[in-house]
Order: C-alpha cells, then structure tokens, then sequence
C-alpha cells in the first residue's frame, strides 16, 4: 500500500533518477516501511511502501517479472483486492494463497488478460503497470476512487503519482490555478470527474484505465454504476439479510492484516455497525489478538457535541478497548500555524483537528489499520424518494401503511408531492420550473465574474454530470452516490492519516453497497421518520437499541463557533485582512462583510464562511 509514482518520457529520451528521487521527497509520509524505484530507459516507477496486509509484509516494489512474449512487465500498485479467492481460480493459482501478494495478483492477471484486467478487480486500488514488450503504460483506478493517481500528460511526457505534490515536483510541471475547481469548491460541488485545483493536472477518473505509448493516449471506463438496477425482495427481512451479508463482507475484507486495528467510533449509526461487525470477526486472527481498539472524541464543556451516551454501550457491548479524547480545545482553526493543509486543495473540514486528533492516539496505541464510518449518509440518502419507487411498483397497500405508522413524521408536501409526484414530471415541466429558479443555485458568496468566466451557472445544472434518459429521483441518487467529491475529500484524509503512519479503511465505501444502495427500493434506504431502514433491520441484536433507533444526528456547531467567534476571532480577523479570495475575485467582498458582521447568523450556519476561510487559508500557503 501507500503510494506510486511513474514517468514515461515519451520521446525516448531516459529518465533523469535525480527527478524521481525529487518525486518521492515530495511525500516522505507515504514511505513508511521506505521505498524503491525501477527505472528503465524511457520510463520510471517507484513505489512507497506501507505494509498492511499480510502479504505485502517485506516485499519490495515496483514488481518486475520477464513477459512471456519478452520484453519485461514491471508494475507498482497502491490498495488491496477484495476478490482474491476468485482471481486464484480464474488464474489457476495452486500455491498456497500467502504466497501471493496483491500486486502479484495484478501481475498475473495482465498476463492472462491483459488491459481488460482492471474489470476482474475488485477493491480499493491504483496502479501503474509498464509493459516492455508493447512499450506502453497501463494506469487504473478503482471503481470508486478509493485510491489516488493523479498525473500531467504532454505531447512528451506523462507524469502520475499518489499525490499531486509528487506530479508537481517535477520540473516539466508548471502551477496554474483552475478556477473552476475554485468555483465549484465554494459552490460546495464536485461535479467535474478529473478535474483537480490544478489546470493542467489531472485525476485519473474513478472506474478508468489510461494506456500511453509513445503516440497513443486511450481511455476506457471498465466500470460505471448502473442507474436502472433494480433489486426486488418479498419482504423487509430479505433486503435485511442481503445487506447484512455484504456489509460483513466489506468489513471483513478491510481486517486482512497482522497490525492492530482501531476504529474512529462516534455515537452514529455509521461507525458503530463497522464496530459491531469487525469486532466478532477479528476474534481468532493474527490481527485480533488484542480487542479492537476504539478512538472516540468527547466534550466534557461544549455538552451539545457530546455522544458519550451513545459510545459507550456500543463499547460495553463489542468488548472493545476504548480511548477517550476530551475535544473540547480542538476548535475551528485552533492553532493556526499547524492547521492540516495540502497542496492539492483547500482542507474542507472545519473539524480537522478531531479526526486528527484520532490519527494520532491510533499511532501512539500502534495501530496502523483505522477503520471509519465515511460515506455512510451518502450510502443511504435516497431514501427520501421513497414514495416514488412504491408508486412505480403500484405498492399502494404498503405505502398507506409506512404513512399511517411514520409518528406523525409524514409531510404531504415533502414526502409525497417533492418525492413521489414531482420526480415524475415530465422532463419540459422540470425544465421551465428550473428556469424561473436558474441562478440559485450559484452561493451569495462568489463573485458574480467567477461565475462568469468558468461559466458556473452551467456546471450547476442537475443534469451535469449524469446518464441520460433516467428519470430524476434515479439520476439524483446516482449523483449521491458517485459524486466526485467523496474521492478528492477522501484523499486528503488519506494524506494526512499517513503523516500519522495509519491505513483508513472505509467498509461503507465499497462497491457491491453502492451497487446494493442503487438497485433496491429508495423505502428500504429510508422513510417519513426513519433514515436508514434496511441497516436498522440488519443491525437488529448486534447494536444495543439506544443507538439502533437512534433518530436525531450530532451537530459540531459549538465547536464552530468556539472557534470563530471566541478563540480565533483575532486570526479570522487577520486572516481576511486583504484576502487573496477578493484580489482574485473569487469572493464577494461586501458579502464577506456582512458575514463578519454577523455574529453566529452565519449564511447556512457558517458553510460559507468556512469554505471561503479555507480557500484563503490555501491560497496564502500554496499561491503566494
């Protein structure tokens, strides 16, 4: 695991090691367990190691083995594979299954597959895989873009790495802000699918694979979520005990390692059902030898941010071993000369200093495996098209039921009308209704020629971006779901945790739950009154009740507000004394104003606020 590197001089022309070892000291946090370069004329690879997985345990990469055809394959690759099993018996693999690593794995399917290997893979992965014998570069990206791999093509050159720091330490790479990643970011948006802060550097799109030679660039998606799947049960217990079963999957996957596990647990449904899996499953293995280890911020002034209550009979219940961290002092911008920053983009958590705070006690317990709760609200958030997809099935009988017994939680206007009668509008009516609203959707805050000059006002159409021709409670969860926002946020987690020498493991961020998510009814995803209906009903006798049919969510605004208002006002104050947002017109000045003068009646309880301190803070370290 950890990171990659590779550079292709398409002219022929070797590559200069100086510059790869330049690469690689751009993100000396990636090199954990150290690292390693193969380089060969034209072309180099490199690879940072961070051993997690038992297999990977002392080997040393980029992997090179001769071609049958001759030539010599030579390959590095950042993730895990969830479908080994199945890739030993398609590749007729009889030794023992220790014996084969993962990058091993992606070796030997190259061999029998060929560029067609990336759609027999399944799990979080990136990699780069040189082939001496075509003289070409095969880079790919898992499914979901759980892996980084970013890079620059020229007519020359193509230069890829984990981290876009590592693409821009090298010479051929210029800076040049994208203000439309700028635009989209304080719209608070992803909707542009390798774009990234950077103009002429790119992301290798989640779900793709890029070939190069020296003059042929092609790519390919391999694999997209389909928005017409459709999953249908006889009852409540059948999705119940389906989604159970991949969700013990995912987790279970995620425990393939010999190093200490912990896990970010809040008082959410989210972390405390990854707590309520993996716990049992570590019971007998290398890794499991210890109890799983829980990390859990607390507050013992701010009480509304408190989840104790919550915590702790998850705690008492799965055995675990549990780390409180009293957060009361971690609030916004606390110590701003520290506050987490990459290069590749603005930090978007006001919170940071929690989840880092997190890292930290999980290395200083030795744990280099933390698995987390991420994307399980987005996992879930169709729900709130329940009554279209009961309509479409003619559930008539059953949806009476869900209104009369939703406690009072049934809205005529929200549940029925906006997210049953409404999605199935005919498409003209939607149009001429989006047009009497066209421009709402651009944030008070952005400077009205930022959304001129990257034409903004179109990238925000809610059609940006999504298949054709299904309807639009469909196309919305879609988006929901594969929404390029999740990736870029969860790579600067991803940074930061190895600065903190930790893997995140994301059980909810896996591929058979999106494509589970999509194709069940938008009702098992939730309903009037209750979220999350088909995870409640499988985490039936394995969360105690309190946190099972736990309804309300934990707001941090406390925090927030500690933080802007109280401790850091002085360095808001001199943080946006002549801000580069408003010399670049990227921000309304007299909007920023009026939100410095607002107390806590912040424009959408300080969102916007808060993305445009982020940018400040981001130009000033990065662009000045």
């Amino acid at each position: 695991m950890s990171g990659l590197v590779a550079v292709f001089n398409r002219t022929g022309a070797p590559v200069d090691p100086a510059v790869i070892q330049a690469m690689l000291a751009a993100s000396p946090h990636r090199a954990i367990d150290g690292q390693d370069c193969w380089i060969s004329g034209p072309v180099a690879l490199a690879h940072q190691h961070f051993w997690v997985t038992p297999e990977e345990v002392g080997e040393k990469q980029p992997l090179v083995a001769d071609h049958g055809a001759g030539g010599t394959l030579a390959v590095t690759f950042d993730g895990r594979l969830d479908n080994r099993q199945e890739l030993l018996r398609a590749l007729k693999l009889v030794a023992p299954e220790q014996q084969w690593s993962d990058v091993a794995l992606v070796l030997q399917s190259y061999q029998r597959w060929g560029e067609g290997c990336a759609e027999r893979l399944l799990g979080d992965f990136a990699f780069a895989l040189w082939d001496g014998f075509a003289n070409s570069l095969l880079l790919a990206r898992d499914s979901l873009g759980a892996r980084e791999l970013h890079f620059y093509l020229s007519e020359d050159w193509l230069v890829a790495a984990s981290e876009i720091g590592q693409v821009l330490a090298h010479p051929i790479v210029s800076r040049r802000l994208n203000e439309a990643k700028v635009a989209e970011y304080l719209a608070g948006v992803w909707l542009s699918p390798g774009e990234t802060f950077y103009s002429n550097v790119r992301s290798c799109p989640p779900g793709h694979v890029m070939k190069l030679t020296a003059n042929l660039v092609q790519h390919r998606q391999y694999w997209s979520l389909n928005p017409e799947m459709r999953l249908r049960y006889r009852d409540d217990l059948d999705y119940a005990a389906h989604f159970r079963a991949l969700f013990t999957d995912a987790v279970g996957c995620r425990l393939r390692t010999t190093a200490r596990v912990g896990i970010s647990l809040s008082g959410g449904m989210d972390s405390t059902s990854v707590a309520a899996v993996a716990s049992p499953l570590l019971a007998g293995t290398p890794a499991g030898q210890t109890r799983l280890k829980s990390f859990s911020y607390v507050f013992d002034e701010l009480s509304s941010c408190d989840e104790r209550e919550y915590i702790q009979p998850v705690v008492k219940r799965c055995g675990l071993d549990p780390t409180w961290l009293v957060a009361d002092h971690l609030w916004t911008l606390q110590d701003l000369s520290s506050w987490p920053s990459s290069p590749a983009a603005p930090t978007g958590d006001a919170y940071a200093r929690l989840p880092l705070a997190v890292m930290q006690a999980a290395r200083d317990s030795g744990c280099r495996l933390l698995l987390n709760g991420q994307f399980g609200d987005a996992l879930f958030s169709g729900g709130r098209y329940w009554a279209i997809d009961m309509l479409r099935d003619m559930r008539l009988g059953p949806m009476a039921v869900v209104m009369t017994q939703s406690n009072g939680s049934f809205n005529w206007r929200r549940d029925l009308v906006a997210g049953g009668l409404a999605p199935l509008a005919s498409e003209g009516m939607a149009t001429v209704y989006r047009r009497r609203r066209r421009g709402n959707r651009i944030p008070q805050s952005i400077d009205a020629r930022l959304a001129a000059r990257t034409n903004l006002e179109d990238r925000l159409q809610p059609n940006t971006g999504t298949p054709s021709g299904v309807s639009r409670d469909r196309r919305s969860r879609y988006r929901g779901l594969t929404g390029e926002g999740w990736s870029q946020g969860i790579a600067l987690a991803r940074e930061f945790g190895h600065h903190h020498q930790v893997e995140f493991a994301m059980p909810w961020w896996d591929r058979r739950l999106v494509e589970f998510a999509m194709a069940v009814p938008a009702d098992q995803l939730g309903r009037p009154g209750r979220t999350r209906w088909v995870q409640r009903n499988a985490m039936t006798g394995l969360l105690p009740e309190i946190v099972r049919q736990r309804s309300a969510k934990t707001s941090f605004r406390a925090l927030l507000q500690r933080g802007l208002l109280d401790r850091e006002h002085t360095t808001v104050t001199q943080l946006l004394s002549d801000p580069q947002i408003v010399q670049r017109g990227f921000v309304e000045q007299l909007w920023l104003n009026a939100e410095l003068a607002a107390g806590d009646g912040w424009t959408s309880e300080g969102y916007l606020l808060w993305q445009a301190l982020s940018l400040e803070l981001w130009l000033q370290r990065f662009w000045m």
